[in-house]
Formats: C-alpha cells, structure tokens, sequence
C-alpha cells in the first residue's frame, strides 16, 4: 500500500528515494528516511517490500533566531498553541510493530539501544530504561501505528545550553506520539507513577533527581511572557551588567507546538557563538579547545569568530572552580573588573578570551571540563619541550616506535620530525652557541607553532606513552 503523508503533495514510493537518504534493517524488511532530500519524511520508517508507511516522526519542524519585534507575530488566535522548554539531547522514539514487539530507535539507526555520544558508559537504551522508560514500557498500550518521541539527558549530553541540571544523572523526557498522518498526540492525562510534570520556581527549570524520581519528565508549559525571558537571558538568575553584553551570551531555546502538527524551535541571538564553541564533536572539550585556539594565530579570523570578553590569570581562572557554576558569568564580570589585562597584539591574550568565551558559551555542566582543559594547553607545549629534549636520542633510535604507531602513527611520525630536526640544528656551526642551546632553541620553536588537532594528538600521544611506562623509571622523567 502506498500512504499519502501529511503535507506532502505525491504519493510515497520508497523506491523514489535515493539510496543516500535510506536506511535499512538487518534483515531488509525495514527501510528508516534520514530526509535528507525531505526533511518531513525524517524519521520515518516503511516497509520495505510494500511501502506501508509504519511510523512517523515530526514532519513540520523549523527553527527561527527569536526578534522581539516579530515573535508576538506567531501566535495567531484560533490556532492551538502552546510554548514549552527546550530540552537538549538525543532523541529517541520507541513504537511496536503487530506483535507487540518494540522498536527502539532514532532518526540515524534502526536500533539506537547500544548507541552513544562520546562516553560509551551511556548506552541510549540504558539511560532511557533507568530514568523511567521501563515504567513507559510496564504500562503503555503497545499500538502499532504511534510512534513515541523522547529526549534522553545527562550532564555529557548537553551540548550548548546553560540549564542547572541539579543532581539529576539523567531524564528523560516525553516530547509527544506521532501518528501515521503527522499529528502529534498528547494524552490529556498523565499516569503520575509514569510521568512527572515540573512547576518552574525560584529559577529552578529543572526538578531534582528525589522530585522526578525515575519518570519521566513532562515538558514545562511556558506562558509568552516567560518565553521571552528565556529567549532573552536564559536560566541564570543572576545577569552579566556592562562588562559582558548579555545579547552576546545569555538566551535559551523554546518550543512552540501549533495546532499538534507544526513544531518551532525559536533559538537565542547567542546560539550561533554556543554552536560554534561547541562545535561538531562536543564531547571531547580538550579537543575542541585545542582546535580553536588555533584561531588566536590569525587576528582578523579571531576578531570575526570570537566577541571581547578580557584575560584573566591563572589564580583567578582557578578560583572560578570554586564558584557555583549557576554564577560563573558574574564571577568572571567580577574578576575582569579588577585583573583584566588584555592586550590584543598578544597571543596569549587572545588564547585567554578564546578561552573565556567558550566558558560563557558551554553547557554549565562542562565548565570545569573546560578549566582542566585550559590548564592542560597552558602546559603542552612545556610537556613536549621537555620530552623531545630529554628523550632525543631515544627518539630517533625508535625506543617509542613499537608503542606509539600503535596509538597513533602521525604523531609519533611528528615527534621523530622534531627530534631529527632540532638534533641536525644543533650539531651545525656554532656561532657561540652551545649545542644545548642550539637544540632547545630549535625545538621550541617547533613546538610554539603546533596548533589545533597537530598538539592534541601529540599531547594525547604523550599521555598515552606516559600511561604505558606508569611503573618504571621512564614515567618518572617524563611527569609534567
């Protein structure tokens, strides 16, 4: 049978479909549409052999920057609508087939119960199981032709917003059932054994992990007047003044659902920065940190990617720690008022508010992440010095060979660049030099122009070689 689907003007044909935009299931049967050529067929999921459309997802999503002048403009009367929270993290859809089998998927995989995002600890199907999924499962009416939407959370998951996420280790929250034709639909009630409505107080966006108690959270209904604070400064109670421009990074995204069919998404000025921060890998932060400090190299790139926020040392950056991470943009408004001592034609003053604006961007669950980060490129390079000078000739005689092309055969091919190089430097004519001298001036010039994903291998390699020598004398000359 061939369906006619919500809003879209030709008969479906999965055979119509590029290769490119399918996905199929072990066995064939199944064939799953990234909608890359449509995104309303996103998610959906047909019968292979008879086109029988047997899941839908969300066909009429967009995104929109929020204006203040035009956001009143959407909400139209007569229309059914309601503002809700944006949530961040994967999603994740669960339906039964004829035999009550469930499916658990997402718009990327038949079967996302194994899946991750960077810690292989969080298995999909795991987080969802715990933090009230099996109760889902316990109780729900196993309908074959519905398709129910989630978003699973934890503190890793998050990848640019600024929510407190309490002391929860994980939710899940329920973002509506689909059915077949597109219409998005919200049981009037809610079983509160299963689920868990959340009435926003005292900045408090979240519930606790005792409140939620392994349900499943219920998105939190939002009037217009409280969408637009969102929109316009976020969770945090308490606000950035002059030193740093609250347009640049405060706002958060909400929902906005009209007439159980079309979803947007309005996102906040500052999300375009927090996207870039994050960047496409948000899970390794020390990689994505090493990455675009490479960008405080180019001045002119630099000023275009990254707003002014200052330069703050070592002490104060470490005390940021110590902070309440919900006061982490006021506490660094504080410091700057007092210590900034930025200076644009220095690099390391450039690294520093690089530095400072990925910390105003990212999620408040990955700010000491971030520290750490921070402190570890502060010292890389001193790590490498040290390591490519001491162990020179161990170096070129290929001591590391046999463990480092095992772990990464570039960087060890680097490290041996740098060895060789700065030993041939060295042992040329001295002009008053010594051959000390001569080999430390060499390599610290190489190393000073190691940047983005060159450093974080080496650096990694480091680390690596460091963990396989943890018990005998050559970890003890090679400690940072």
């Amino acid at each position: 049978m061939i369906y006619k689907l919500w809003n879209y003007s030709q008969n479906m044909d999965v055979n119509t479909i590029s290769v490119d935009d399918k996905i199929y299931n072990e066995d064939k049967s199944l064939v799953l549409i990234k909608g890359l050529e449509n995104p309303k067929l996103k998610g959906c999921v047909f019968n292979a052999s008879t086109n029988e459309l047997l899941a839908s997802s969300f066909m009429d999503v967009e995104t929109i920057e929020y204006d203040k002048r035009t956001f009143k403009s959407y909400f139209k009367e007569g229309e059914n609508q309601t503002i809700s929270m944006c949530y961040q993290g994967p999603l994740v859809i669960v339906r039964f087939d004829k035999d009550g089998k469930m499916n658990f998927y997402n718009t990327k995989r038949h079967d996302c119960q194994g899946s991750f995002w960077g810690n292989k600890q969080e298995k999909f199907g795991d987080i969802f199981l715990k933090h009230g999924g099996q109760k889902f499962l316990d109780t729900i009416e196993k309908v074959p032709s519905v398709a129910h939407h989630f978003m699973i959370m934890t503190p890793s998951l998050i990848s640019t917003s600024r929510i407190d996420f309490r002391n929860n280790e994980g939710l899940v929250v329920y973002l509506g059932t689909v059915s077949l034709d597109g219409t998005i639909l919200n049981p009037t009630t809610f079983s509160p054994d299963v689920y868990y409505y959340h009435d926003i107080s005292n900045y408090n966006f979240l519930p606790t992990k005792e409140e939620v108690n392994e349900r499943i959270l219920i998105p939190s209904r939002l009037n217009f007047q409280a969408a637009e604070h969102i929109l316009e400064n976020g969770y945090q109670k308490n606000q950035p003044s002059d030193k740093i421009d609250k347009t640049t990074f405060n706002g958060e995204c909400v929902i906005v659902r009209i007439n159980n069919r079309k979803i947007i998404k309005f996102v906040p000025k500052c999300q375009k920065l927090r996207d870039y921060v994050a960047g496409k890998n948000f899970s390794n932060i020390k990689n994505r940190l090493y990455i675009i400090m490479e960008e405080s190299k180019n001045v002119k790139q630099y000023k275009e990617n990254f707003p002014l926020v200052g330069s703050l040392e070592k002490e104060c950056i470490e005390a940021l720690r110590q902070t309440d991470k919900n006061d982490t943009a006021a506490s660094i408004e504080t410091f700057l008022e007092t210590f900034d001592n930025y200076v644009e034609t220095d690099i390391s003053h450039r690294m520093c508010n690089i530095f400072l604006v990925c910390i105003l961007c990212c999620p408040l669950t990955k700010v000491d992440l971030y520290i750490d980060a921070w402190f570890s490129y502060l010292t890389v390079r001193d790590t490498i010095f040290k390591f490519i000078k001491e162990k020179n000739g161990k170096i070129r005689g290929g001591n590391y060979d046999e463990t480092l092309s095992k772990f990464h055969f570039k960087a060890l091919q680097r490290i041996k660049d740098m060895a060789k190089i700065s030993k041939e430097y060295a042992t040329t004519e001295k002009n008053g030099h010594t051959y000390v001298s001569k080999l430390e001036y060499s390599i610290r010039g190489m190393v000073r122009n190691e940047f983005g994903p060159n450093l974080y291998k080496i650096d990694k390699a480091l680390q690596y070689l460091k963990s396989q020598y943890s018990n005998d004398q050559e970890s003890q000359s090679m400690e940072m």
